[in-house]
């Protein structure tokens, strides 16, 4: 069965694999009796009539690494589309790109008129290209309903309940 919903917390506790202390037994534990709790989830792929992708923040400075990882994930969108159109289902209309960063929506639009980004390389200026040409439509999403924090972060219990019906599993 695939759980996504716990990715970043068995990515956090491998961590103590070689010293694990009383705490993280606790936090196993934790884990158990929620997936005890959850063992109806099923993973269910359904369609959509959107290409939807999410980003998360990096490191370093929080604007250039949203940019950056826009740039990657685009990469990523621009794969999906040409993948889709090899089997024979050419999107008609831009993906859907949500940022939790208002800034990195503004600098995937026009990077040139933003000073922080002045010294970005030149490679990352085609998300610009894309955003124009109505590939990607980058949209907001405010970082309470982020899906992708699931797999970066801890989060609280009530945005475990936000996402997993948004990741496709069901009891």
């Amino acid at each position: 069965m695939n759980h996504p919903d716990i990715a970043y917390a068995v990515f956090y506790l491998g961590r103590f694999n070689h010293n694990p202390h009383p705490e993280h037994w606790t936090a196993v534990k934790h884990l158990l009796q929620y997936l005890k709790g959850t063992r109806n989830y099923k993973l269910v792929y359904k369609g959509s009539d959107r290409l939807l992708y999410s980003i998360s923040p990096l490191s370093l400075s929080l604007l250039l690494a949203e940019y950056v990882a826009a740039v990657e994930d685009g990469k990523e969108i621009v794969w999906m589309r040409n993948i889709l159109t090899e089997f024979g289902f050419s999107p008609s209309y831009a993906s859907t790109f949500f940022i939790d960063n208002k800034s990195g929506i503004d600098v995937s639009k026009n990077p040139e008129h933003h000073g922080r980004m002045k010294h970005l390389d030149l490679r990352f200026y085609w998300l610009r290209d894309a955003v124009q040409a109505a590939t990607i439509s980058p949209v907001y999403v405010p970082t309470a309903e982020n899906v992708a924090d699931l797999f970066t972060k801890a989060v609280q219990p009530q945005v475990v309940e936000f996402a997993v019906p948004m990741l496709g599993l069901s009891s």
